[in-house]
């Protein structure tokens, strides 16, 4: 019997007889792939396989599937997917059209007629409209289902793609929106834009018709960190811009700015969960944090008004708790409003 590869060790992590696999785009590590999904197709690849993999295609083709919509503006955004569309569509309609037994919708992206057109295989990655009109949008295309994605602008009015718009070439990037001619890119490409992991590591302020390559760093992170991420609050009057560092894979650092970039840092533990709505913030700690003379349970829910928390209030009001039987499943912010999902295992025989 074959004795197991011990390394990599603790004591010595480098030494590693598989760290040839980070290399995910070379012809060996590609032969290997092919070669595990070889061998597991036939191991697993039985009759019993086939006739759930049929069960299930019929379940997820079904007509009368339930949509779930995006809402911008009285606008409702879907990508749907059946029989007859199996790359799926980016369509439309409004919310009276939606609230009817049959809702009219209209098709903005036929992603099969594209791929065919343009002789890719599409996947839909999403679209990324403009507020408040949400006449453009930057579209997100993956080829064969990669994380990386292709951006291109979409002007929702005439059906087509800006030729000489907001377009990207294959990579792990993102956008935001700051106006019709700004936005805010997180991207790797460049020398020098990823991190170790290969994902973004900077910030730019890309305006309409410059050089994406060329366009200021508003914000950055190390290559050691995971990467970074921006997003504007469109909650508020004023500009508002809020950048995040991922440093692990729980762990994050978060700033309040603008497309300037950072202005302050929020003073908050890097492995909380923390949401902002309006003028509130609301912090989930992952561990026991202590702060304005108390201690809070990890798990519990907390809020202060985020003007004061920036000008060094650390007076915080509890709203929720857990218990032996009683959990937190999520919370966001609607309407001002913050929202809490509870899990509540109550004994049925206690009172």
């Amino acid at each position: 019997m074959s004795v197991p590869d011990p390394r990599p060790t603790l004591e010595t992590p480098d030494d590693d007889p598989y760290l040839w696999l980070e290399q995910i785009e070379s012809t060996r590590v590609l032969d290997w792939v092919e070669a595990q999904n070889a061998g597991t197709l036939e191991r697993f690849r039985d009759e019993g396989v086939s006739v759930d993999h049929k069960i299930l295609k019929a379940i997820f083709d079904r007509p009368d599937n339930i949509p779930v919509p995006n809402r911008s503006a009285g606008k409702l955004f879907n990508s749907w997917r059946d029989a007859a569309n199996p790359r799926g569509v980016w369509r439309t309609t409004t919310l009276d059209s939606f609230r009817s037994n049959a809702p009219e919708w209209d098709v903005l992206i036929d992603v099969d007629a594209l791929a065919a057109k343009e002789g890719e295989d599409w996947v839909w990655r999403g679209g990324n409209t403009l507020p408040p009109a949400h006449d453009r949008a930057i579209v997100h295309l993956s080829r064969g289902g990669a994380d990386a994605v292709v951006l291109r602008e979409f002007d929702l009015s005439t059906r087509e793609f800006v030729p000489d718009g907001f377009n990207l070439p294959e990579s792990k990037s993102a956008t935001a929106w700051l106006d019709r001619d700004t936005l805010l890119l997180a991207s790797p490409l460049g020398s020098g834009m990823a991190t170790r992991s290969g994902h973004v590591r900077t910030v730019r302020l890309w305006r309409r018709g410059s050089d994406p390559l060329s366009a200021p760093i508003v914000f950055e992170t190390n290559e050691k960190s995971v990467g970074v991420g921006v997003y504007p609050d469109r909650e508020v009057a004023e500009e508002r811009v809020w950048f995040v560092e991922a440093l692990g894979l729980i762990d994050a650092k978060v700033w309040i700015g603008d497309r300037n970039g950072p202005k302050a840092q929020l003073d908050i533990p890097s492995d909380c969960w923390a949401q902002v709505g309006r003028s509130w913030l609301a912090v989930k700690p992952r561990t026991p944090w202590s702060v304005g003379g108390e201690t809070y349970k990890a798990d519990t829910v907390i809020v202060v008004s985020l003007p004061d928390f920036l000008a060094g209030e650390r007076r915080f009001t509890q709203l929720f708790e857990p218990g032996d039987r009683r959990a937190l499943q999520g919370f966001f912010w609607c309407g001002g409003r913050l929202v809490l999902s509870i899990l509540d295992d109550r004994d049925p025989y206690s009172r």
